[in-house]
Order: structure tokens, then C-alpha cells, then sequence
């Protein structure tokens, strides 16, 4: 990476650990993994009721993973 060898292997294995570390404390990689798609399916349905208001109702009774969710 960097040109010092064996202590670019030393920082990329010790900033993985820290990131590991973190995602372990505040939950989780599936606590993450839940987190994102959450956001990615409230967002995406807030685009579909601009965008298309007729299919919003369509989408509002599609189960996610916590059941039918309401705009």
C-alpha cells in the first residue's frame, strides 16, 4: 500500500479488527445488515409514493421483514 512492507499488512489487519470491533459493539454485522436494509426499503418506498402514486398502495401491503409497514 504504502511501501513499508509487513506494516501495511500490520495497519489493514488492525483497522479491520477496530472496524470489526465497533460493528460487534453497537450490535452486530446482522444488527448492520437489518439496519441498512430497513433504510433502503422505507426509502424506496417513499420514492415509489412520488413517483408513482398509483403502485404505492400496491407496495404498502408487500410484507417486509417486520410485516405490512404504512407511508
Amino acid at each position: 500500500m504504502w511501501g513499508h512492507g509487513a506494516w501495511d499488512w500490520v495497519i489493514a489487519v488492525a483497522a479491520w479488527m477496530f472496524s470489526i470491533g465497533v460493528l460487534r459493539i453497537l450490535g452486530g454485522v446482522g444488527a448492520a445488515c437489518d439496519a441498512i436494509a430497513d433504510w433502503g426499503r422505507s426509502s424506496s418506498r417513499k420514492r415509489v409514493a412520488q413517483v408513482a402514486p398509483r403502485y404505492a398502495a400496491r407496495i404498502d401491503r408487500t410484507p417486509g421483514r417486520h410485516g405490512a409497514k404504512r407511508l
